[in-house]
């Protein structure tokens, strides 16, 4: 990552947070020290010079919230709320108790741990590092763009800023944010049913469904009404071109795919040039091709000439949907019908053009799971088929090598990228990568023009979930990755290219 220009305070300044002096006043008044008090949320940024804090957000001390709140009821002017948040007025709040426990901290262990956060002018504030976790764990439209405002300033770069205590967890994964029940019960219990139902559904979206931070709740709940008037699928999403990979992974029959005919020209010593013939390409409702085989030979041939590595970009043009059952060619087809010489040719063909053009997924073990290496190579075998599996010692490149794998999803901040080769840079770089076949892949819109895996996220969440427990000091996301589309697939395969 390039070393980004400073744009932030090189000592934190106070002075710089806005309503300050409305807040020691509601302290002289509620009889409060502000030793007492430490400030969260966006008066860790102004303090920085990141951005100027809009209202004051505080965590107090057991002793001091019971003074707030006694001061609070005798006040006409503050609101205390069902979860424990006291407003006073419109700029200045005391969040509700243990508001940063979802990233380890509570409110205890802030104040008595000074690594927490920093002393200016006699005021306690909550370390940068630490809210940039809680703003990754809350990801409102807000939130994302304060992240992006403490990437962009530099101070991530900064010889104080302690990497260690960067909590890159998002609220998906995190085991706090997942127990459905237990929330419920909780926000029942704090803010009633009304509140409760009306925030369930947005609430459940965003644990549950990967990647918000391009999703957003309505637009996702409008794909969800679409899609479920899509009747049968393939038709509906056709308009004369269709999507070339989507189209060739129709072509597997529980788990096999079932159209060897694409990649028989080998056997016959046949070039896989370009041919003139271009049979219309015909389906039915459920994808498989009826006829075209030597169109999509063509198309392949076309695409691995192409140095862009845009396949998961191309689409074929459509001739016709008939309601019949095509003719198939699995490879169990070709074993009875060829000598074991073909059959290898046939299979090697197939594995080298799916790699080629994205259709091959990955799994990169790091070097913090180096010890568990085989028995998660074993449990990725119970959901996909292995093709094959190599070892790799990385060296110095670590860093480059894991900024390199990011470089195509546009989810990936640059300081999870960070955090992940601060953390992984504790072991020796020792990495194994699996190739994948994986026939259902599953895959989701992630509100913009990716499309996600939703077979390897679970297999990914499953692992991490199985191993983290067996590592110690596990820090999220150091055991595996695994590509989650096309086009990070074809993406990894050039650079393990040049790993060779």
């Amino acid at each position: 990552m390039p070393k980004p220009d400073k744009n932030y305070n090189t000592e934190p300044r106070i002075a710089d947070v806005k309503h300050l002096q409305e807040l020691n006043q509601l302290l002289n008044e509620a009889g409060v020290d502000k030793s007492d008090i430490c400030l969260i949320g966006s008066c860790s940024l102004a303090v920085w010079g990141i951005r100027q804090n809009r209202d004051i957000d505080f965590i107090a001390t057991k002793k001091a919230r019971q003074k707030f709140i006694s001061y609070a009821k005798g006040s006409k002017n503050c609101k205390i709320s069902k979860d424990g948040k006291i407003y006073f007025g419109e700029d200045i709040e005391l969040v509700r108790p243990d508001r940063l426990e979802i990233i380890g901290v509570t409110d205890q262990k802030l104040f008595e741990n000074t690594r927490y956060h920093s002393l200016i002018n006699g005021y306690s504030v909550l370390k940068p590092e630490l809210a940039l976790s809680r703003k990754y764990t809350d990801q409102r439209q807000k939130d994302l763009q304060d992240i992006e405002l403490i990437e962009d300033s530099g101070i991530i770069e900064a010889e104080f800023w302690d990497w260690d205590l960067v909590q890159a967890v998002p609220p998906w994964e995190h085991p706090k944010g997942t127990d459905l029940k237990k929330q419920f019960l909780k926000s029942l219990k704090s803010s009633g049913l009304k509140l409760t139902m009306e925030k369930g559904g947005h609430y459940i979206y965003s644990q549950l469904i990967p990647d918000r931070y391009t999703y957003r709740y309505e637009e996702y709940k409008t794909y969800l009404d679409k899609k479920r008037k899509l009747k049968p699928p393939i038709v509906n999403e056709l308009e004369f071109a269709y999507p070339l990979l989507k189209l060739i992974n129709r072509q597997y029959i529980k788990g096999e795919f079932s159209r060897y005919d694409v990649f028989l020209p080998v056997v016959d010593s046949i070039s896989y040039g370009h041919s003139e013939i271009n049979e219309d390409v015909i389906i039915n409702t459920n994808g498989r091709m009826v006829s075209g085989v030597e169109s999509i030979i063509n198309k392949l041939e076309l695409i691995r000439d192409d140095d862009t590595n845009n396949a998961h970009e191309e689409k074929i043009e459509i001739n016709g949907i008939v309601d019949e059952t095509p003719t198939q060619l699995t490879l169990s087809d070709v074993t009875e019908q060829y000598d074991n010489s073909v059959v290898k040719s046939v299979k090697e063909k197939k594995y080298e053009i799916f790699e080629d053009i994205g259709l091959i997924f990955y799994a990169i073990l790091w070097p913090g799971s180096k010890q568990f290496h085989d028995e998660i190579e074993e449990t990725v075998k119970e959901e996909a088929k292995v093709i094959a599996s190599e070892n790799h010692e990385i060296g110095n490149d670590l860093g480059e090598f894991v900024r390199e794998v990011y470089s195509t999803d546009n989810r990936a901040q640059d300081f999870r990228i960070e955090k992940k080769i601060h953390e992984l840079s504790k072991y020796p770089p020792n990495i194994r990568i699996l190739k994948l076949e994986i026939p259902n892949p599953n895959f989701i819109n992630d509100g913009g023009e990716s499309r996600l895996s939703q077979t390897t996220h679970n297999l990914k969440f499953e692992i991490r979930k199985e191993y983290s427990v067996e590592i110690d000091d596990y820090v999220f996301d150091t055991i595996i990755h695994m590509t989650d589309n096309y086009q990070q697939n074809a993406h990894i395969s050039n650079m393990l290219g040049d790993l060779k």
